[in-house]
């Protein structure tokens, strides 16, 4: 986003509000699937218990938001007790940005019909995805009821979040698979129709995300090399800079020095 003019700022803004958002949205959806299934199903205790683990996070967040939001000293000290285990954090730009992100989301939260779009749109997201199983289920002969589909959808995904691995992966295929079995889905047709499904959502987008990102560099002018850069506006700043006697003399620093006359008293 920063190659193509986005500021820094609007850029973590905009990735910060999606990331927050699209959980959420997935979360309510989860939560709405597990109500509706509890009157015709058992609840289950694994099930329960990562639906609160997601819940619990969004809802953490949101009282963060509302603490900084209003002022309270409480939670500025909450993320800089974080920043501060994390030596490559500084935690005052953590503060300063966090403070920034919710100032800004406080704006675009007055907008309602925008954040009713971001809203359709996010459920659109998630619910094509899931449109996207439920195709690859239907394909190796397996009907998925609704409401298992998206418990055992938004279980993957909310599991996949957790920094165990990168992308999920591994985690997510094997909550995913667990979860369609525990819905009935045979389970030598739910791990081929969760490879297959992963294959599509996951991997095939990487090569050709890679593929487009080369084409863009290909696309672009030639650059110099950083070294490069980083010389010439050393010389640039060099000849630019005024000279140590110079810049003492502008801040009344430099004092003359005394000369001695022939019969050995000091003059100026």
């Amino acid at each position: 986003m920063r190659r193509v003019g986005v500021s820094a700022a609007d850029a973590s803004f905009v990735l910060s509000v999606q990331g927050i958002g699209s959980a959420a949205v997935l979360n309510v959806m989860l939560w709405s699937a597990l109500i509706v299934s509890l009157p015709f199903r058992r609840a289950n205790a694994a099930y329960l218990g990562v639906a609160f683990a997601g819940a619990i996070v969004i809802a953490g967040f949101a009282l963060l938001v509302i603490g900084v939001s209003r002022g309270s000293t409480a939670a500025d000290r909450f993320v800089g007790a974080i920043a501060k285990r994390f030596r490559f954090v500084d935690p005052k730009t953590v503060s300063a940005f966090l403070h920034g992100l919710v100032k800004r989301f406080s704006e675009l939260a007055t907008d309602r019909r925008l954040m009713a779009r971001a809203t359709a749109w996010a459920a659109a997201q998630w619910l094509t995805d899931a449109a996207a199983l439920w195709i690859v289920l239907a394909a190796v002969g397996v009907t998925v009821q609704p409401d298992g589909l998206i418990i055992a959808f938004g279980l993957a995904n909310v599991s996949a979040a957790i920094p165990l691995t990168p992308g999920g992966v591994g985690v997510y295929e094997a909550v995913l698979t667990s979860s369609l079995v525990g819905f009935g889905v045979p389970r030598a047709e739910a791990i081929v129709a969760v490879l297959a499904y992963r294959l599509f959502e996951f991997w095939i987008p990487i090569p050709l995300g890679a593929a487009a990102y080369l084409s863009i560099e290909a696309a672009e002018p030639s650059r110099p090399a950083k070294g490069e850069v980083l010389d010439a506006a050393y010389s640039s700043t060099r000849a630019d800079a005024e000279s140590a006697k110079a810049w003492a003399n502008s801040r009344g620093l430099h004092r003359p020095r005394r000369r001695r006359g022939a019969s050995g008293a000091s003059c100026r």
